[in-house]
């Protein structure tokens, strides 16, 4: 059975997203972080769901969610979920592959 983790930053990152929402709408923030959450579920039980992302990292995978990319590698029977970044930001930068 495969574990989902989530790196330093990408609970980080989870924090941020909702600090930022909940600024105006802790609703829609509450349903952003949901919505995250489960497509995590997916990417658990189909790890190769997400497109390859060679470009941006050896191994890394990104699954689109709202307006946020969720950025994992698949490492033995872990999935670990790297990042979470708005699709909007520059990818390479927020990855710190400049």
């Amino acid at each position: 059975m495969k574990k989902l983790r989530f790196s330093r930053k990408a609970g980080r990152d989870l924090k941020v997203i909702y600090k930022y929402i909940a600024q105006d709408n802790v609703t829609a923030a509450d349903r952003v972080l949901e919505e995250i959450q489960q497509a995590c579920g997916h990417i658990l039980e189909l790890p190769k769901l997400g497109r390859a992302r060679p470009d941006a990292g050896q191994n890394l995978r990104y699954f689109p969610v709202s307006d946020y990319n969720i950025f994992y590698q698949i490492k033995g029977s872990s999935v670990i979920i790297v990042r979470v970044i708005h699709g909007k930001r520059d990818i390479r930068r927020a990855l710190n592959y400049e």
